[in-house]
């Protein structure tokens, strides 16, 4: 797939992914209450692993924001949200990181941390 393509795709990606998570947290948001639904979720077991997984899966994303970011400030901020809000929070940072990469997926993926990469393998 040619580089510009695959921005594309990944920009439809995650664009699509925060317009779901936007849509699907405002029914919530009308719909439901969180202290009361909660005991039921923490009281199933499968609701329980959901839980645990989700935020195994946010230890992942904010180790890789961590990883990318120039500034350590700047990484808790987005890992800190991303543990409030959820994967809004994830959806949003891969569309700025889509962005500020410029096509380039080696600084997608490496972020700033790719300057810090090149400068060690040239000594």
């Amino acid at each position: 797939m040619a580089p510009a393509l695959s921005r594309v795709c990944a920009f439809s990606i995650a664009g699509g992914c925060a317009g779901i998570l936007v849509a699907g947290l405002g029914y919530a948001l009308i719909n439901g209450s969180w202290y009361p639904n909660a005991s039921e979720l923490l009281d199933n077991p499968w609701g329980v692993a959901t839980l645990v997984e989700v935020y195994i899966g946010f230890v992942f994303v904010g180790a890789w924001i961590v990883c990318r970011e120039r500034h350590f400030g700047r990484a808790s901020l987005w890992v800190a949200l991303l543990f409030l809000l959820g994967n809004l929070v994830a959806a949003l940072y891969i569309l700025l990181a889509l962005h500020r990469c410029g096509g380039d997926m080696t600084r997608f993926w490496l972020g700033f941390s790719l300057k810090t990469l090149d400068s060690a393998l040239r000594r």
